[in-house]
């Protein structure tokens, strides 16, 4: 896979590093998970310690929803590993979801009881 994909910058000069390579290589969470995922496609997130703090709604909606983490001017875009969902809540209607499947979507929610229904998009 295109690392170009996966990681790109979302400002105009990112962080402390700028390379690829070394962002891709550090020793934060969202990094060593990315790289677990661009070494072999079939990891199960889900089951990751590290994907529970990445991916908790509560923490990081824009991950949990759009698959995307953002940090020192990076983003880790997830979405290339993930399928799409549609995801009806009590509250908030259907809302579009990237997640490996249904049951990290319902794991990851603040309020997993709210979620009426999940249906996979076939777009």
């Amino acid at each position: 896979m295109n690392k170009n994909l996966v990681l790109y910058p979302f400002v105009t000069n990112p962080g402390p590093t700028t390379a690829f390579d070394q962002v891709l290589n550090a020793d934060i969470p969202v990094a060593v998970l990315m790289r677990q995922l661009l070494e072999n496609p079939k990891f199960k997130v889900h089951k990751d310690k590290q994907a529970k703090l990445l991916f908790c709604e509560i923490r990081n909606p824009e991950t949990y929803k759009k698959g995307i983490y953002k940090v020192q001017g990076w983003t880790f875009d997830f979405s290339p590993f993930f399928k799409k969902y549609l995801v009806k809540t009590k509250y908030c209607g259907w809302q579009e979801h990237y997640a490996p499947n249904k049951t990290f979507i319902r794991q990851f929610a603040a309020e997993p009881s709210h979620i009426i229904k999940i249906i996979e998009a076939e777009w």
